[in-house]
């Protein structure tokens, strides 16, 4: 199983992850996360809880990407739908969409054989993530 924010071994992120998806779902409005910490009153957590949260995302999206990276280079299909499906979930409840766009994208290069657009996108990706830290 890929090493991800949701598998991490911290329980406490567990339970951010879950209040977040939970107020998500419940909400109309999505939570700001954006490099600004506006989401953490809203979900009634602190600043800092939230930026922890969001620098294990960015920690453990690192190494999936390079797993991710790995499966597609090596030819692991389901390895690499598997990290796909992860890493777009976790972006996903962290309102992330501007990194559930370009994993779409990178997905797209990537099963018609577009190498170095996959190349590229992966590159834009792996950016977009480290921006995120706070």
């Amino acid at each position: 199983m890929p090493r991800s924010i949701l598998y991490a071994g911290q329980p406490r992120a567990c339970l951010l992850l879950f209040a977040v998806s939970w107020i998500r779902l419940g909400s109309e409005e999505t939570m700001e996360t954006d490099n600004n910490l506006n989401g953490a009153e809203e979900i009634g957590i602190s600043e800092n809880a939230l930026r922890d949260l969001v620098n294990l995302f960015v920690d453990t999206t690192g190494h999936d990407l390079s797993a991710l990276g790995a499966a597609m280079e090596g030819g692991n299909r389901t390895g690499a739908r598997s990290l796909f499906h992860h890493i777009r979930g976790a972006a996903e409840v962290l309102c992330f969409d501007d990194i559930v766009s370009e994993l779409a994208v990178l997905r797209k290069h990537w099963e018609s054989g577009e190498e170095e657009k996959r190349k590229e996108s992966m590159n834009r990706l792996e950016s977009m993530v480290k921006e995120k830290r706070n």
